[in-house]
């Protein structure tokens, strides 16, 4: 829950809000704002290697939101298990 508490502290255009903390039946769970679009991952399976203009862009916001969310060390740490996963 205290991941949870850090990543609802946080704004940022770059990092999805997170809208609503709970728990039900002992679980844990938080409501993120949804982001509409296409994933990267989609992105690189649909055009293949990226011009080097379009990947500086998408490394610049990325890592905007990273800096952001480096006030919170619990984030880091959320955030660095899901990068890995």
């Amino acid at each position: 829950m205290r991941e949870a508490r850090a990543a609802a502290s946080l704004r940022h255009p770059n990092i999805a809000t997170v809208f609503h903390l709970g728990e039900s039946s002992g679980n844990y769970f938080y409501a993120m704002e949804f982001v509409d679009g296409e994933t990267l991952e989609s992105l690189v399976r649909r055009c293949g290697k990226l011009e080097i203009e379009l990947a500086l862009e998408i490394v610049s916001q990325v890592a905007a939101g990273l800096t952001r969310s480096t006030r919170s060390i619990s984030f880091i740490a959320t955030l660095s298990r899901a990068i890995s996963c």
